[in-house]
């Protein structure tokens, strides 16, 4: 069966708008899918967030506040020192065996305090004591020593000292001399930087020396020197009070 003109248009003209009504049809299916998976979305991430916000929060944990000694560039501590301190300490300050080896004979007590001292002189540099040996009036033995931490690496100097001793037990004279051992009573002064030592001739401390040195270069200096060498009983108090040394005189000075 053969279509005229008008019929075959009047086809390709239903043909056309039913394609269209599909067209149309189809996009209005697949937005109303897209739009249920997007609400689908939307309902399964609010009940995560319900979820969440139902668990208990965690805290984080605050972990105590570590009080850290302080420490030199050896990464040993300055305060506080034990018998192991000192230890520790030896081969850093180079001290000398005989003192270590007469402290290490002195009883537990002793050594448990460590007998170490460290003083600022300057950031970073120390005036290190340490005991070699308890002493009676006299007062105790001990070594000096310089530490300066503010080069690297660190570096240790023994100091010697200049000294005045007397010759004899009568104690009527003075003789100088240059040691490392220093006995007495030491007190170093933060604000000047400074050592004092007494020595006591006597156990009524009637006689004795007291000497005050400051440090410069790596060396120890003699700044004042004063003695009194008449074990006469008669106790004169301030050791500043007794009869100045004159540290220039070529000769051994005499002093009362």
């Amino acid at each position: 069966m053969r279509l005229n003109f008008m019929q075959r248009r009047f086809v390709s003209l239903a043909t056309l708008c039913l394609a269209s009504f599909v067209a149309a049809a189809c996009h209005s299916a697949q937005r109303a899918e897209e739009r249920r998976t997007s609400e689908a979305q939307a309902h399964a991430t609010a009940q995560t967030a319900a979820k969440a916000d139902a668990q208990p929060t965690t805290q984080p944990t605050i972990q105590p506040t570590t009080q850290v000694a302080q420490t030199g560039a050896t990464g040993l501590k300055k305060g506080n020192l034990t018998y192991a301190d000192r230890v520790a300490w030896r081969k850093a300050l180079n001290l000398p065996n005989d003192c270590e080896n007469v402290f290490d004979k002195e009883s537990d007590e002793v050594k448990e305090a460590s007998g170490l001292r460290f003083f600022t002189l300057a950031q970073r540099k120390y005036l290190v004591e340490a005991i070699c040996q308890r002493g009676g009036y006299e007062g105790n033995e001990y070594r000096y020593a310089l530490y300066d931490e503010s080069q690297t690496p660190p570096a240790s100097q023994l100091l010697t000292f200049k000294n005045y001793i007397a010759p004899d037990d009568k104690f009527e004279s003075l003789t100088p001399e240059e040691t490392s051992e220093m006995a007495g009573v030491p007190k170093f002064n933060s604000n000047t930087k400074e050592l004092t030592i007494l020595r006591r001739f006597s156990a009524t401390g009637d006689c004795g020396a007291w000497a005050r040195y400051g440090f410069e270069q790596w060396r120890s200096q003699l700044r004042e020197f004063r003695a009194r060498t008449a074990c006469d009983g008669k106790f004169v108090g301030d050791p500043r009070r007794w009869r100045k040394v004159d540290l220039t005189a070529r000769n051994s000075p005499n002093s009362r």
